[in-house]
């Protein structure tokens, strides 16, 4: 069996409520042979030891003809604050069978954007709001002739 993968994890503890856009694209040729693509998005609740979000998709060559292709996932999630979180990413190809000059490509990228949840945010901008919208009190200025 030969195997080629690239993967990766990071953590991150959301202080306020975050949401987390996860996005993917894994661009594939394989021969006609026994082979699988796989692209996959996880997401751990650390505190929980609770998987919270998966994602996988896959392609194979299985029934005997080429599969090219491209595996995508977009997807948005709601990480709640207060708790650790573990964000994961596999591709992989994975061939059964097949002669050493078997030739097959993939190329591809993922992408973890954390941003503060709509309703935190807002709540986090209304104080900077107020202080640059702040209305400074009118001055009175005299009105008539200046003595000489």
């Amino acid at each position: 069996m030969l195997f080629s993968s690239s993967s990766g994890s990071m953590d991150v503890f959301a202080s306020v409520d975050l949401t987390l856009g996860l996005t993917g694209a894994y661009t594939y040729y394989l021969p006609p042979d026994m082979m699988r693509v796989r692209l996959d998005l996880a997401v751990i609740d650390l505190d929980a030891s609770e998987l919270i979000f998966v994602d996988l998709q896959q392609d194979d060559s299985f029934d005997g003809s080429p599969a090219t292709g491209t595996l995508t996932i977009d997807s948005e999630i709601i990480l709640p604050a207060g708790h650790s979180y573990s964000l994961h990413y596999t591709m992989d190809i994975t061939a059964w069978t097949g002669p050493p000059e078997v030739f097959w490509t993939a190329s591809g990228w993922v992408n973890f954007q954390i941003t503060p949840e709509p309703a935190t945010a807002t709540l986090l901008l209304l104080p900077a709001a107020v202080l640059v919208c702040r209305r400074r009190t009118p001055r009175r200025r005299a009105v008539g002739v200046l003595p000489r």
